[in-house]
């Protein structure tokens, strides 16, 4: 017990050094690694000056979350792709413009947050990084997404809020493991019917956006639990489909003022309406 607490103390000051001294007493009780690393999640504070100095990493099996959001960073150096066990990467809120493409020496990165930076379009090698589970690109100002988002089959949260957008590629139907979708505040005023095909959807946002209907098919969404139309101001009537929804949970349809329920709040009993 002695050690296990001495051990847990040097590998949370995150100093390599620490870390060394740690991973040899590991060793030398004949401790599990991975009882050590594999649960244990290091945030790394960076400083200004960032450098990437950590080809340690590489040793062992490390879980890492490196957070570099809101560091006035204009640029990431290239060296990050040392980092080999790097599962995290939050970038939120910088002034980035493109990004290095050592990201593909990153097998591990699963999750990947850019929102809030100074993107007009995405660097292409990122619509081949299909370890992704979790992408955010809220706050940029893309205009489009390509279709190659496609390619991210592993995806189950993704955020393109606040984008820009017009129009939402149909290949958006191949990430059939997408549990939470945020499409809201956009120019949308119409959703592909490939939408409709993502089974395992649970959660959709599509406030603030200029939607007139939904697909015809949304029922066959049969995952959705919690789905946000409120503040479109155009949206008129919800489809027959609807109904087909019996896992629905929540629905938030407050500023929809144009939008006619109908006795579909009566027959959806199972569902709450928030108007």
């Amino acid at each position: 017990m002695e050690f296990e607490t001495e051990i847990k103390s040097l590998l949370g000051t995150l100093e390599e050094q620490n870390i060394n001294l740690a991973l040899e007493l590991i060793k030398s009780q004949g401790f599990d690694v991975e009882y050590f690393l594999k649960p244990y999640r290091m945030i790394l504070s960076v400083p200004d000056d960032f450098k990437i100095t950590a080809d340690w990493l590489s040793e062992e099996k490390y879980h890492i979350t490196l957070n570099l959001s809101a560091g006035n960073l204009e640029e990431i150096p290239s060296e990050i792709g040392n980092m080999v066990h790097l599962s995290t990467l939050w970038l939120g809120s910088n002034r980035l413009k493109d990004l290095p493409k050592s990201l593909l020496n990153l097998p591990n990165l699963t999750g990947l947050n850019l929102s809030f930076n100074l993107f007009t379009e995405i660097p292409d090698f990122i619509w081949t990084m299909k370890n992704l589970n979790s992408l955010s690109l809220h706050g940029n100002n893309l205009g489009k997404i390509p279709d190659k988002i496609g390619f991210l089959t592993n995806l189950e949260s993704l955020s393109l809020r606040g984008c820009n957008l017009n129009t939402i590629p149909k290949s958006i139907s191949k990430l059939k493991k997408l549990s939470r979708l945020d499409l809201g505040e956009n120019n949308l005023k119409h959703l592909p019917d490939e939408i409709c095909e993502l089974n395992n959807l649970c959660v959709l946002d599509l406030d603030f956006t200029h939607l007139i209907h939904l697909p015809e098919g949304i029922g066959n969404c049969s995952a959705l639990k919690n789905l946000d139309l409120s503040n479109n101001r155009f949206l008129e009537k919800l489809p027959d489909s609807f109904e087909s929804l019996k896992k629905l949970e929540t629905v938030n349809v407050s500023q929809c003022q144009r939008l006619d329920l109908k006795n579909l709040v009566e027959r959806m009993s199972w569902t709450e309406f928030y108007v």
